[in-house]
């Protein structure tokens, strides 16, 4: 549950020179921890009850956000030729997401995730507001991002540790007792282990509390960039606009929790213990633990690469409309637009590194194609059709020329594609809109 307060001041002086804008947010933040799910004998989950009334956690936050845009006076504006209005700007921000509560594989708390975001720019406008220009330079800071590793924790734990119990107990270890007795050692005895149990909610030989909030990882990451957005009105009734981004992300801090598990629990793994048979056909514990050595390796390697697989470094976009006021094609619309989005990142070689075996080799990178897509619409409007009621029936036409087409998405480290998606096909969309 969510309780904010907000506080926002706009205010202009200095004869409308400087427009300062203040705001101050404060929230609280209550979490609130249902009891896990039991597992019966069949596999089936089985609610617990009743829900919790006392927040298990309050965590509070303040926010001040602050920007300014300072302009010529009125005076000196007016003595610019083709009315130029020039103007520069400042902002600075910061904010966090109210996630539902997370924890690490410790079963400590992990804060929501926080933002801020610092930009900065100028804007021009000029024949009467005919055209504008605005540049803006922003950089992003994001901590405590969300990271999907629940397979890879599924490898370790639940597979791992939970079949090696169940296998221990029907008697599949009998004829491997160096590490059954290593195994059931370090159990029932070692300080990590206990927090094992207590964390994933371990009852008998399986885990009953393996929630997202567990297996969710987090990053910080720093984006810098500039985005470029320019509108022209030649008349009244035409429009063209176009805008232009370049983004470029770093992540560090990936995975921090899952590395520093790693770090404690690895001697065990090498260790007889970890040569635990997992099932009937003598797969150790050790073995099924590498999906998730090599998932924080491959995680906690990319920090500090600028090569993103999520991020398209440039985009660029435009589009145009035209309405028509007199004549046989009055109250209609027509206009198109065009999307390009820059080649993404799908994979990287891989090299072997002595300590951490198989990981990227981002001097080897795959890039997917970059993707140009065309949009096109006709409208047709009608003001005041009844009580001032406005009506616009569109008719849109979206990734015009599109068929049948796959997209590579992921390369193996030989640079085979491995995987594809669809592209996306050629639609039509009629909607009805009234305003009033």
């Amino acid at each position: 549950m969510v309780t904010s307060s907000v506080f926002i001041l706009h205010s202009s002086i200095l004869w409308d020179t400087i427009l300062p804008t203040i705001g101050y947010r404060e929230d609280e933040l209550k979490f609130y921890n249902a009891p896990s799910n039991t597992v019966d004998p069949g596999g089936f989950s089985e609610s617990k009850a009743p829900l919790p009334t006392e927040a298990s956690s309050v965590f509070e936050q303040d926010s001040f956000n602050w920007g300014v845009v300072g302009r010529l006076p009125r005076s000196v504006e007016a003595k610019l030729p083709w009315g130029l209005e020039p103007s520069v700007f400042y902002n600075k921000s910061d904010n966090f997401s109210p996630t539902p509560q997370r924890i690490n594989m410790f079963g400590d708390p992990i804060d929501p995730a926080m933002g801020n975001t610092k930009e900065y720019g100028a804007m021009l406008t000029a024949f009467d507001n005919k055209l504008s220009l605005r540049v803006t330079f922003f950089e992003t800071s994001l901590t405590g991002t969300s990271v999907d590793m629940r397979d890879a924790v599924h490898s370790i734990v639940r597979d791992g540790i939970g079949n090696a119990l169940v296998n221990i107990s029907n008697g599949f270890n009998d004829d491997n007792p160096a590490a059954r007795d290593a195994f059931l050692s370090w159990w029932n005895s070692d300080p990590l282990a206990a927090n094992i149990k207590e964390t994933f909610g371990f009852e008998g030989d399986r885990p009953t509390a393996i929630t997202d909030g567990v297996l969710l990882q987090t990053t910080d990451s720093v984006s810098e960039g500039t985005e470029i957005e320019v509108t022209f009105n030649p008349t009244p009734n035409w429009r063209i606009a176009f805008n232009f981004a370049e983004t470029e992300v770093i992540n560090d801090n990936t995975a921090r929790d899952a590395a520093a598990f790693l770090n404690e629990i690895r001697p065990v793994l090498e260790g007889p213990a970890g040569q635990i048979w997992t099932d009937a056909t003598g797969r150790t514990w050790a073995n099924r633990a590498n999906e998730f050595i090599n998932t924080v390796n491959l995680k906690t390697y990319g920090d500090g690469q600028p090569a993103n697989p999520e991020l398209r470094e440039h985009r660029f976009n435009a589009l145009t409309h035209y309405s028509f006021t007199e004549g046989m094609l009055k109250n209609f619309g027509i206009g198109g637009a065009v999307r390009w989005a820059d080649e993404v990142l799908i994979g990287t070689g891989f090299k072997q590194d002595p300590d951490l075996g198989d990981i990227p080799d981002y001097s080897t990178l795959y890039y997917g194609p970059s993707e140009t897509n065309f949009d096109a619409w006709i409208t047709y409007r009608r003001e005041n059709i009844f009580n001032n009621v406005d009506w616009e029936l569109k008719l849109n036409v979206r990734n015009i020329g599109e068929g049948e087409k796959l997209i590579p998405t992921a390369a193996q480290p030989d640079g085979t594609i491995c995987q594809w998606r669809i592209a996306e096909p050629m639609t039509f969309t009629l909607s009805s809109q009234f305003n009033f």
